[in-house]
């Protein structure tokens, strides 16, 4: 396999403080377009612990870093990347998704994957060898799968443009300082939201309560007939918690038979929630803010001010 590699791909060994690398090799399948080549990358080649992408050519469409990208709108990577995974006698360690969720619940909420807020992630509780494993009972990358359906949990791309997790009884307090006291329509009336965040939202068919339909990432493209900054609209309105991903589907031939990848499907946190329930908090949004950074501060001490800002979006 190493051998078909195109020679302007540098590999390089890394292992450091005890934390675990994984390479792109590790990941179920994924085509990388270099060189005028397409070459097939899948499990295996265990001594690489990570790849580099300089001075090679990356069709955007079908790679990004070190996810495969189909225009879902699910997670991407920059293109220099490794997990920084624990060990996996450390105690921290995350082993079941049941320990992710109690994490989550502990805190209020936690991103998926590291952030500059040293811990605050699963990733950094986790064995790197354990991602995309094939195995869903190990794999981190499959129990967000299971996560984002729980009841209780918000999954979207809440850190930084990062995915991660919100737990029902933080998420309003997120609400209500992410989306500064409007509802989507006041906040596009006010010039705070473009259009096509707008068509997005109404392609969903929302009511005067903002509940609406459930709709898998391609569907949602197709009635919003939007291409051009698609993924990244989709960002914006998790940031700004007005949407989350409530869950995964394959897509299904004439016959039923589900086939591809896991595609995400997008809501609303009132279709999910209530509106009630997501906007439920009646302090000011400074107050929303200091109570998340209080949060931070409480369980991650080691972070400073300017890392709390970035990924927190305060």
């Amino acid at each position: 396999m190493l051998a078909n590699l195109p020679e302007k791909i540098n590999f390089r060994s890394d292992s450091c403080s005890g934390q675990e690398s994984i390479s792109l090799c590790r990941l179920p399948s994924a085509v990388l377009l270099g060189g005028g080549r397409s070459i097939l990358l899948s499990y295996g080649c265990r001594n690489v612990t990570s790849i580099c992408f300089r001075n090679v050519f990356v069709n955007p469409v079908d790679i990004v870093g070190m996810i495969v990208y189909d225009g879902s709108g699910d997670e991407q990577m920059d293109s220099d990347w490794n997990l920084k995974g624990c060990r996996r006698d450390d105690p921290s360690r995350f082993r079941t998704p049941e320990d992710v969720v109690e994490r989550i619940h502990e805190v209020g909420f936690l991103s998926l994957f590291a952030t500059e807020i040293p811990g605050f992630s699963v990733e950094e509780h986790t064995y790197a060898w354990d991602w995309w494993c094939d195995d869903p009972a190990r794999d981190p990358w499959a129990w967000r799968m299971e996560i984002a359906k729980r009841d209780d949990i918000a999954y979207g791309k809440f850190f930084d443009k990062k995915a991660g997790f919100i737990s029902l009884s933080w998420f309003p307090v997120f609400a209500n300082y992410r989306r500064d006291g409007y509802d989507y329509e006041g906040m596009y009336d006010d010039g705070k939201l473009n259009g096509r965040a707008k068509k997005i939202l109404d392609a969903l068919e929302l009511d005067e309560n903002a509940v609406g339909l459930e709709l898998m990432s391609g569907e949602l493209r197709r009635r919003a007939a939007l291409e051009k900054g698609f993924d990244n609209v989709l960002i914006s309105l998790q940031m700004q918690s007005f949407l989350l991903i409530s869950g995964f589907r394959q897509k299904q031939n004439k016959k039923g038979i589900a086939y591809g990848w896991h595609l995400p499907s997008f809501m609303t946190p009132e279709t999910k929630w209530g509106y009630n329930t997501v906007n439920s908090i009646s302090e000011t949004t400074e107050a929303s803010r200091s109570r998340m950074a209080e949060q931070i501060r409480k369980y991650y001490p080691d972070a400073d001010e300017k890392e709390i800002r970035k990924v927190m979006g305060i």
